[in-house]
């Protein structure tokens, strides 16, 4: 377990938080979903 991710190498970790509304709907539709982690995905490398 402590050799899993070296020390030497800085890690960086996003996370993303939805309103509570959008949750369940986007739960169970994988278009919007998509849609909503392209726009993350895209923001985060920007």
């Amino acid at each position: 377990m402590d050799h899993v991710l070296p020390e030497q190498i800085p890690i960086r970790q996003w996370v993303l938080t939805l309103p509570y509304p959008l949750c369940y709907p986007l739960a169970f539709d994988a278009k919007h979903l998509s849609h909503v982690l392209s726009l993350f995905t895209d923001t985060v490398a920007a």
